[in-house]
């Protein structure tokens, strides 16, 4: 598969304000090439809107700093992380199955 699409991989982080209080940011953990490929999409009215989420599958070069709780932005969307395949340490690629149209 061809790793030709740019992505980056964001981590929610808390970080202290000068006054105490925490705020919720998000960082990059980091920015790599990957081959996207689709694998369902769906239409449903929730609250009177009309939503499409859609499952998609990442490939890319393995990585062993992404998390579950991790969120793929890829051609300005946001792609909520739903399983990370494990082939072992001595992997060279993994696959990433994210969804777009749900809440990160």
């Amino acid at each position: 598969m061809l790793l030709n699409y740019k992505i980056s991989i964001e981590r929610k982080v808390q970080v202290q304000a000068a006054d105490g209080s925490l705020t919720t940011t998000r960082t990059v953990v980091a920015t790599t090439y990957a081959g996207v490929k689709p694998k369902r999409g769906s239409e449903r009215s929730q609250s009177n809107q009309t939503e499409s989420p859609a499952d998609y599958e990442f490939h890319l070069r393995r990585n062993g700093s992404i998390q579950a709780d991790d969120v793929i932005i890829w051609n300005g969307s946001e792609w909520n992380i739903r399983f990370i395949s494990d082939d072992g340490p001595r992997a060279l690629y993994m696959m990433i199955e994210a969804e777009r149209g749900v809440a990160v």
